[in-house]
């Protein structure tokens, strides 16, 4: 290992110390792979108790994570993001929307970055409600009645025209793609973020106590400011280097070339030779422009799957290509009539909007005809 080598290692290593922190570990609930850090703990791990934490249990049996929320119950934990500062949650019982039906976070320590007043709805299972962006939500829904929600459509329309009873209308927290459209459809995961004060014994995490926090962080600022000259300089010596031992080679190089092209010369004369490059530019043939929603509804039909009605079309598998979630009993799908390839509504709807082609085959649909 050269000198600049060891010197860089030396600054880096000295940076490093300096600026290092204390590390929370990290914990894991059974086999499962979700990793467990501050700011939440499981109810038997040791943690520093200057810190503020949410707590979260572990049933062992399924190494499932499971959270509290006050008013609202227990959900089972599908994610953490902890830079982005959200988690990821779905229903024991596999059915999200009846739990945000009365869903509060009045106590809670998260909350929810979009929230919509939605209209719910039971309505006799006609296809042609569907075909207003409203969707049967598949767990509250059944054989001869679906339930919908929505935002925009009028309450004398759906109870006069469809023959709809109205249920109650309720704040649902939605994620963005949501917004996206007028009805609701079944969400799987419920999405909430939290927003609490750092803490010093944690990497990443800072200080609860601001007088303390202010004069280590100061102390760390200093020491790496104090650090970065010697990074500098050491650095810059390295180049200075490195540039003088290039320059030397490339001298070296182009005397001994010159030395061999002139000896080259004196024997013999070259003869010069053409090189053609022929450069061929093809069109670009692919095009993100996705479908208006009147070619959506024409190069696809609705089924609404059920015991004694509809089945998976053949050449069709039991999962959706786009979300890779099976297909379950009473949950409404869409078939491209032109290669006959099935999806979640809300998937193709949402697909078809950003693309011309199908998901699975590429198939064109940007020639259908109204």
């Amino acid at each position: 290992m050269g000198l600049c080598s060891k010197l860089l290692l030396l600054t880096f290593l000295s940076i490093s110390v300096i600026h290092g922190v204390t590390h929370c570990p990290s914990s894991y609930c059974g086999n499962s792979t979700l990793s467990i850090h501050y700011p939440f703990r499981l109810d038997n791990q040791i943690s520093t108790t200057d810190c503020t934490y949410f707590n979260l249990t572990c049933n062992m049996t399924q190494s499932t994570t499971i959270v509290n929320l006050e008013n609202s119950g227990d959900f089972y934990v599908q994610n953490i993001d902890y830079i982005e500062r959200y988690i990821q949650l779905s229903d024991p019982d596999n059915c999200l929307t009846r739990r945000l039906m009365n869903f509060s976070l009045a106590s809670s320590p998260f909350k929810a970055e979009n929230v919509n007043d939605y209209t719910f709805y039971i309505c006799p299972s006609d296809p042609q409600v569907l075909s207003y962006h409203v969707y049967p939500i598949g767990c509250l829904s059944n054989t001869t009645n679906i339930t919908i929600a929505t935002r925009q459509l009028p309450r004398e329309f759906l109870e006069g025209t469809y023959g709809c009873r109205r249920i109650g209308t309720w704040p649902v927290p939605v994620t963005p793609d949501q917004l996206d459209f007028d009805g609701y459809y079944d969400e799987v995961f419920l999405f909430l973020t939290w927003d609490v004060v750092a803490c010093k014994d944690c990497q990443g995490s800072g200080d609860q106590n601001s007088d303390e926090s202010g004069a280590k962080s100061l102390t760390k600022i200093v020491a790496i400011a104090s650090s970065l000259p010697v990074l500098i300089i050491t650095a810059f010596s390295c180049f200075s280097v490195f540039c003088l031992h290039l320059l030397r080679m490339i001298r070296e190089k182009y005397e001994a070339d010159s030395a061999s092209a002139a000896a080259a010369a004196s024997t013999t004369t070259p003869t010069p030779q053409t090189t053609m490059v022929t450069i061929m530019r093809f069109p670009s043939t692919t095009s993100n422009t996705g479908l208006d929603e009147s070619k959506i509804m024409a190069c696809t039909e609705i089924i609404v799957l059920s015991e004694t009605g509809e089945t998976i079309p053949s050449g069709n598998n039991n999962t959706c290509s786009i979300c890779l979630e099976n297909y379950c009993e009473k949950e409404t799908i869409r078939i491209i009539s032109k290669c006959g390839h099935c999806f979640h509504a809300s998937c193709i709807q949402q697909w078809l909007g950003k693309n011309s082609t199908c998901p699975v085959c590429r198939t064109s649909l940007s020639d259908v005809v109204l």
